[in-house]
């Protein structure tokens, strides 16, 4: 058009990048409420644990950790099965 707007005008016109629909309305936004990944790592910790089975593996050796971590000699002697 020509006009020269203002640094803000500018800015915000990137920011509020919404087109009015056919009928001029504005869409409406929302947000999304968050989902608990706990589920998700639920499922990654126990296909660790039967794969460490199956394989004969110290499950440390897969990521998995439990609230008290095993002792070196712990370790150890599960390394040496």
């Amino acid at each position: 058009e020509g006009n020269t707007k203002s640094a803000w005008d500018t800015y915000i016109g990137r920011v509020l990048a919404l087109e009015r629909d056919e009928d001029g309305q504005v869409p409406t936004v929302g947000q999304f409420t968050a989902h608990d990944p706990q589920t998700y790592t639920k499922n990654i910790d126990l296909y660790a644990r039967i794969m460490a089975t199956q394989l004969g593996l110290p499950p440390h050796y897969l990521g998995y950790t439990t609230d008290n971590p095993a002792s070196a000699d712990a370790i150890r002697s599960s390394e040496a099965q």
